[in-house]
């Protein structure tokens, strides 16, 4: 009888494989290098959020956009939407505007910055919420001056509704061109059915195209009140305010970020430390490990 038929197959657990206590034993063994990277983060982001890190300013304002087309005496309206308004407020053309009229590209020491740099950092100082419902705008200005946080959500009011006036004042401007043509075509109709026409289809018509040219003209007259004044585009229901608080700096979660990042870098360390023991002992990893080295400068460095 042939015993190896009967032998239960053995196989040979993969050395390479690491289980949950090998992870455990690894991190047991580096615990004073995990600690240590923790400890030394976790400093230094208290060290910045306390010493390094300066209070920012908010300035804020909310903005109406125009939703309606009543018109009071002397102004008209044009229909903003509130989407619109943020779109433009963020704009390179606004930006620039509030670079130029707060005068950033200087520094105090007399040195220039580029305004791309500028450009940058402004836009990311100015954060815009649109209410879904109202279409309300509310837009607020972080810097490290409370005056200059006012005053840069000041320019950025001014700017955007210069942009949004000049874009009425174009509507208006084909509105009227619009009108204008549409007078025309009328009168050429009447003058038409009065040549062409019989009797008393020509006096209907005649009535028709006229009351329609009468109508035209009435809105054309009416529009001419308001054309030389600006638009009404956005409204500001709330000005810049002056804050007199700084705001919170978030020193706690710098920390805690710090902290998370010493851990993360301490186990790694951990880890690699450990795989290049475990390698060194084995001939064909060494020489791996050995290669990396060199490709890496390792061994010119030693040289040198």
């Amino acid at each position: 009888m042939d015993e190896k038929k009967y032998e239960i197959p053995c196989y040979e657990e993969d050395e390479t494989e690491i289980s949950l206590l090998d992870i455990l034993l690894i991190i047991a063994e580096g615990k004073k290098v995990i600690l240590s990277f923790f400890l030394i983060f976790l400093l230094a982001g208290l060290g910045y959020g306390i010493f390094l890190k300066k209070p920012e300013y908010a300035s804020s304002m909310q903005i109406a956009p125009i939703t309606s087309e009543t018109k009071t005496a002397g102004e008209f309206n044009v229909l903003v939407r509130g989407d619109l308004v943020a779109g433009i407020l963020k704009s390179q053309s606004v930006i620039d505007s509030i670079i130029d009229d707060n005068d950033l590209l200087k520094n105090k020491d007399g040195t220039t910055n580029k305004r791309d740099i500028v450009r940058k950092s402004i836009s990311a100082a100015i954060d815009q919420q649109v209410d879904q419902k109202s279409g309300l705008v509310t837009v607020t200005v972080k810097d490290l001056s409370p005056e200059r946080a006012r005053n840069i959500a000041q320019s950025v009011y001014e700017a955007t509704k210069k942009i949004l006036t000049e874009i009425g004042i174009e509507v208006s401007v084909k509105k009227d061109s619009f009108l204008l043509s549409e007078i025309e075509k009328s009168l050429v109709k009447l003058e038409q059915y009065k040549r062409e026409g019989t009797k008393t289809t020509a006096v209907k018509n005649d009535l028709e195209e006229l009351m329609k040219a009468l109508s035209l003209f009435s809105v054309y007259e009416e529009g001419a009140v308001y054309r030389k004044s600006a638009p009404m585009v956005v409204q500001l229901v709330s000005p810049p305010t002056l804050p007199d608080q700084p705001l919170p700096r978030g020193r706690g979660k710098i920390a805690a970020l710090s902290g998370i990042l010493g851990l993360f870098v301490g186990l790694t360390f951990a880890f690699i430390s450990h795989f290049l023991r475990v390698s060194s002992s084995d001939p064909e990893t060494a020489e791996k490990v050995k290669r990396l080295k060199e490709l890496a400068g390792f061994k010119r460095e030693r040289a040198n």
